[in-house]
């Protein structure tokens, strides 16, 4: 998600210069509309007065986007440690808006992590299923499994000897949480836990979530094979 930020705050600044030059490349529609309308062709200057109104509101758009994320390009170098902590320098990560977590270890727990070939491994396998993941989803309209569910398996598939390196690499992740995920469990969470339900602990809501929100589909069919069926007399 953090590769797609950087990349539409680029766009807007090719869509601007594209604007700013009057080619309106990337708006052919409104280049069209412009070139057939007879109400500017004895009026040129008006098209000069459109190309600076719409690269003014892009402009308005990229700033505001930008200042939007302004915090993420402050931990650039530190939201590479979710995908790549073997080539991770202790000294370049900001982990200073995160001074709520138990860190104290982190610096030799990554020491200790860079010397382990077996744990490295991990991450490299992650950086080619991503790839995969990535170019699957380049041909067909929607990526094949989740890149966010990938990092967080191989995060809780280390052992409690990098407990601090966990902690950091699943608070960066939850950093990128979908709103469209927030409200669909909002959402869910009031059919759950109802005025009539009112009494559900904590537990079971949050089980009931997890059921509700699950793309697990569970094989009935597999399951009542496994049953032995009682005949009647």
């Amino acid at each position: 998600m953090f590769c797609d930020i950087r990349t539409f705050e680029k766009k807007l600044q090719v869509f601007e210069r594209g604007i700013e030059s009057g080619q309106l490349k990337y708006f052919p529609n409104l280049k069209i509309h412009l070139e057939n309308s007879t109400i500017f062709t004895d009026n040129p200057p008006s098209h000069q007065e459109i190309h600076k109104e719409l690269s003014s509101i892009v402009a308005a758009a990229k700033e505001n986007f930008s200042n939007r994320f302004l915090q993420f390009w402050k931990i650039e170098t530190t939201l590479y440690f979710l995908t790549s902590p073997d080539k991770a320098k202790y000294e370049e990560l900001d982990i200073s808006c995160l001074h709520w977590l138990d860190l104290e270890n982190l610096e030799m727990e990554l020491l200790e992590f860079q010397e382990s070939s077996i744990w490295k491994n991990k991450f490299y396998a992650l950086r080619a299923t991503l790839e995969k993941i990535e170019c699957e989803g380049m041909t067909t309209d929607s990526k094949v499994g989740g890149s966010e569910n990938e990092i967080l398996k191989v995060w809780n598939s280390l052992p409690n000897n990098f407990k601090s390196m966990k902690a950091l690499g699943i608070a960066l992740l939850s950093l990128f949480g979908s709103s469209y995920a927030c409200e669909q469990l909002f959402s869910a969470l009031n059919y759950i836990k109802s005025d009539t339900r009112n009494r559900l602990t904590d537990e079971l809501s949050a089980a009931c979530a997890v059921l509700k929100l699950t793309e697990y589909e569970p094989r009935f069919d597999k399951c009542a094979a496994c049953i032995q069926q009682q005949k009647s007399h």
